[in-house]
């Protein structure tokens, strides 16, 4: 499969990035102070911060020769103002590289409204892309407490849980425990702020490397390509 893929990227896309899928943001180790202050995004426009001590630890040759922030599940944080063009929409992509960690769109301390990637191998390894609002975690997944790429795919154009809500870890797609019904549209709320380490008032110990938001569904090429692009540049 592996080989498989890596034709495939070679033959027919040699020269894509996320950058190729117009995506909202993207993080990677080219935009990582080193102090932990600040993740540059490289689409130049949702740069994530922290303030005081409350910083990730920027830490070299962490996956195949690259670095990444470690965050240390009391208080690291980087954060933004609310994106707005990640509410009220029919469709979102987001991708991660990561080990134990979390990135999320949502209210901050009692948040009932989220859009969320969490890998959280202290509490039974699960995934929880919750979408909207209530207290439903929509769907999980059982993560390795390793490092794992992970591209969660959104249309509420479509229906029913399994076909809204699409999951490859790494590059192989996954069959979701889902709860409730997924809604339409992820969250609306003005309060909403975007974290990387933390999930409403929690924060997680744990790693990330790269992690980006595209505002649509991809398609299934795009998917192909994505994942076979993570996977060659992390070595996974």
């Amino acid at each position: 499969m592996r080989t498989v893929l890596k034709d495939l990227f070679l033959n027919g896309g040699a020269s894509f990035s996320p950058s190729t899928l117009n995506p909202l943001m993207w993080f990677d180790s080219t935009g990582m102070a080193s102090d932990g202050s600040l993740w540059e995004d490289n689409m130049g426009t949702y740069d994530v911060t922290a303030a005081g001590g409350a910083r990730p630890t920027y830490t070299t040759n962490q996956i195949n020769g690259l670095p990444c922030f470690v965050f240390d599940g009391t208080s690291d944080v980087l954060n933004r103002a609310r994106v707005n063009s990640m509410q009220g929409i029919s469709g979102i992509t987001i991708w991660a590289v990561m080990k134990n960690g979390v990135l999320s769109h949502d209210e901050g301390a009692g948040a009932s409204f989220r859009t969320a990637l969490l890998q959280n191998a202290g509490s039974g390894n699960d995934l929880f892309p919750i979408l909207s609002n209530g207290g439903l975690q929509y769907a999980s997944y059982n993560f390795t407490n390793n490092f794992n790429y992970s591209v969660m795919v959104f249309d509420g154009s479509l229906t029913g849980n399994a076909n809204r809500l699409k999951l490859w870890v790494n590059g192989v797609q996954q069959t979701l425990s889902f709860v409730g019904t997924i809604p339409s549209t992820t969250e609306n709320n003005a309060s909403s702020t975007f974290q990387i380490g933390q999930s409403a008032a929690t924060k997680y110990s744990g790693s990330i490397a790269e992690c980006g938001v595209v505002a649509y569904s991809l398609t299934s090429e795009e998917i192909i390509k994505l994942n076979t692009y993570l996977a060659l540049r992390y070595g996974l």
